[in-house]
């Protein structure tokens, strides 16, 4: 994500800006907080052993990331030059994608734990990018259904294979 900010120059602060730190900060905690720990609650079993350590995993996962998600909808309450704008840029999508993450995956978990509706800055956020039209080709294309992240549904391309 950094490479592309730095490469195409629209979607994030350049590096002399003003706003770059508090893009940075952002981007790691969703690469290195957000991401990670979604990572873990999908596929604990390669974390530690045993159904019970497991599903224990998961759910120190899950409590940790609603309190991700809430600070991340604090965040973006406040406009920032680098999220939340008309023009989305690289954390917009970013996030977009991980919140897509836990309304879909695993499919045999409950996965109650987690509602977009709990969030109303980052559900605005998803809604305003489902009206971009680069987020329609992409409906379009990977047959992801025309709320891709405020009501995700499985993946259905066209062509190819989702899985």
């Amino acid at each position: 994500m950094l490479w592309l900010t730095d490469t195409h120059g629209t979607i994030g602060p350049a590096p002399d800006d003003p706003a770059r730190g508090a893009f940075l900060k952002w981007l790691f905690y969703l690469s290195n907080t957000v991401h990670p720990a979604l990572r873990m609650t999908f596929y604990p079993e390669k974390y530690i052993e045993g159904a019970a350590g497991q599903s224990a995993l998961r759910l120190g996962l899950q409590r940790a990331l609603v309190a991700q998600f809430q600070t991340l909808n604090t965040v973006a309450d406040t406009p920032h030059t680098w999220l939340g704008q008309d023009t989305p840029g690289a954390l917009d999508y970013y996030l977009a994608a991980l919140l897509r993450w836990p309304a879909l995956y695993p499919n045999d978990i409950d996965r109650s734990w987690f509602r977009l509706a709990d969030y109303p800055n980052l559900n605005a956020l998803c809604a305003r990018l489902e009206k971009r039209p680069e987020v329609r080709i992409l409906q379009d294309t990977e047959g992801l259904g025309s709320q891709p992240f405020t009501a995700p549904r499985t993946a259905t391309p066209k062509h190819g294979s989702a899985l």
